[in-house]
């Protein structure tokens, strides 16, 4: 077994007595390895810290030099906390070692160096088998970049077998015919590699008993003349990351172990069998993501779609709106999230539609909303479709907001008065509507409603025009109760609100036109929110909140006008 030291020029006197690196640590006697050139390369191709910003080196901090002292890699998993490898720092105090961050290059002077003042190795690591081999290192200050997700929950698909995942660090690009590493053979700059991901079946066969299925993962091609992509000597503790199109990098494997570079699969850590370990020694675990599935497709152009149940089965329905003669849809939510059509519909004029349970009989009821002196229109949902009722009029141009705001059940309509200075708030009742006077927030602010305090209550998220801070209207029973300054949800794409989650708190989903990442961020106690995940869904889709399918949090739909189908992504929780 062989691990790279943390001092170059003491690498061979060291190898024959320290563990391995990943297709990098190797467990047990390594097994013939086929001659190389010297051009060849394990760890696939050069690239920057910008593309791995949540990787760290860990350093002997007694020496200067970091390419001298660097002899693991890890990963930012919190603030002040680094993932890395049992195997690592077993026999390391925390007074020597050292993280490096964000550096390409190990010479140069690049990076910052951070000094680690705690070690927390798995209570169960077993360096004769290499059971549970993760670490955590605590150091003194904040590492900077954003920590990368560890293994969210429900997303096990992302790095099912056959799915390619990917590694890097700054462990060996060159081995000879025993598995050693050359002379110069390892790198200065920063390498990485794409590998797939395999079965347990295919590593046991591969790696045999010593590979465990509960605790391990493996990752790789098998190659007699040693041509496989793969993690050397020099990169155990690095990460092993899924990076599946439409979401951010998850960290799903630490570099542990493996038989001669670039031969067999490489053995690493199965990072979701420690969860609860993880979450109680201070990583943040991601309480919610999406899976995303086709569904059904929406021919047309429809400018005001929204959603809300209109036949009273707690699955919410799709209306999808187009102002003027055009013709509407109503698409009812099912199950599996499929929809069925529903009865027809015609709004004929334009409207702004605003949709809630305004008498709390468990079906949605819409107010169509004639701004100006437009006439305004009132329809009650029932299972049996709408019945149309006289509504009362609203004179004046409002930017309506809905929501059960004084918590009794019944969705009540917030009248804002984007320009005019005045709002009003009327409360819904089992009858109609009861007229209460508010005040204005400032001019120019987006409302953007739900229960974001979690106590039962919809309170209006106040979203500003950068760098004005946003605030949130707690709803009460009596009106609004003002929270000041919550932690801001930048950008200026749409916000969409819904507990994804399922924890009791609403969520927002920032929705950015394009190609540029859609963000979420987890509401929490007191109106506050951090960001959770940067979510993609390419194009001009609209994103539709509600809960489609059975069971778990609130879903979105995403629709895109035309001829492109139509997204749903579910919200996963723990």
């Amino acid at each position: 077994m062989r691990a790279r030291s943390g001092l170059i020029a003491s690498l061979l006197a060291l190898s024959a007595a320290m563990p391995i690196s990943g297709a990098l640590l190797a467990v047990s006697i390594p097994s013939p390895a086929a001659a190389r050139g010297p051009d060849y390369v394990v760890n696939g191709t050069t690239t920057t810290n910008g593309e791995w910003p949540f990787l760290v080196g860990i350093l002997d901090r007694p020496t200067a030099n970091p390419y001298q002292a660097q002899f693991c890699g890890g990963s930012i998993v919190a603030a002040q906390v680094v993932l890395t490898a049992a195997h690592c720092v077993d026999d390391r105090t925390a007074a020597s070692l050292d993280v490096l961050v964000g550096a390409t290059f190990l010479v140069g002077g690049e990076g910052t160096r951070v000094a680690v003042d705690g070690i927390e190795v798995h209570p169960d690591w077993d360096p004769d088998t290499s059971d549970n081999d993760l670490a955590l290192l605590h150091v003194v200050a904040s590492l900077g970049p954003a920590p990368i997700a560890v293994v969210p929950p429900g997303l096990e698909g992302l790095w099912a077998p056959t799915t390619t995942l990917q590694s890097a660090g700054w462990g060996c690009t060159d081995v000879n015919a025993n598995g050693s590493c050359v002379a110069g053979g390892y790198p200065t700059e920063l390498h990485e590699g794409s590998i797939s991901a395999r079965s347990d079946l295919e590593c046991t066969l591969a790696l045999g008993a010593a590979y465990h299925a509960t605790t391990m993962r493996c990752a790789g091609d098998s190659s007699p003349t040693g041509e496989a992509t793969d993690t050397c000597q020099g990169d155990s503790g690095g990460p092993l990351v899924a990076r599946p199109d439409g979401l951010a990098p998850v960290l799903v494997g630490i570099v542990s172990w493996g038989y001669e570079c670039g031969e067999l699969p490489g053995a690493y850590t199965r990072l979701e069998h420690y969860r609860s370990w993880l979450h109680t020694n201070g990583v943040p675990m991601p309480s919610v993501a999406f899976v995303g599935q086709p569904t059904l497709q929406i021919e047309g152009s429809y400018a005001r779609p929204f959603a809300c149940d209109v036949n009273g089965d707690a699955l919410d329905d799709l209306i999808l709106y187009a102002p003027g003669p055009a013709g509407d849809l109503l698409r009812l939510g099912t199950p599996d999230g499929a929809f069925r059509r529903g009865p027809s519909i015609s709004i004929l004029g334009s409207y702004t539609p605003i949709a809630g349970d305004f008498d709390g009989d468990g079906a949605c009821d819409v107010f169509w909303y004639g701004p100006g002196a437009a006439l305004d229109a009132l329809w009650r949902g029932s299972a049996f479709g709408f019945v149309r009722v006289p509504g009362p009029a609203v004179s004046g141009s409002y930017r309506p907001a809905a929501g059960d705001f004084d918590g009794d059940g019944r969705v009540d309509i917030f009248w804002y008065g984007a320009t005019t200075g005045r709002s009003i708030l009327w409360y819904g009742t089992a009858t109609g509507f009861e007229r209460r006077v508010d005040v204005d927030p400032a001019v120019g602010a987006v409302p953007i409603v739900g229960d974001f305090s979690g106590n039962g209550r919809d309170d209006i998220y106040w979203d500003r025009a950068e760098p004005t801070l946003d605030f949130v209207w707690s709803g009460t029973a009596a009106g609004f109760s003002s929270i000041t300054s919550p932690r801001q949800v930048p950008g200026t794409g749409p916000l969409v609100a819904g507990d994804f989650d399922g924890d009791g708190f609403d969520d927002v989903v920032r929705s950015f036109s394009g190609t540029t990442f859609d963000e979420l961020w987890h509401g929490g106690l007191g109106g506050r929110f951090a960001h959770r995940y940067k979510v993609s869904q390419p194009g001009d889709h609209r994103p539709l909140a509600g809960r489609f399918r059975a069971g778990g949090g609130d879903d979105l739909f995403w629709y895109l006008a035309g001829t492109t189908a139509e997204q749903l992504w579910s919200g996963l929780t723990d």
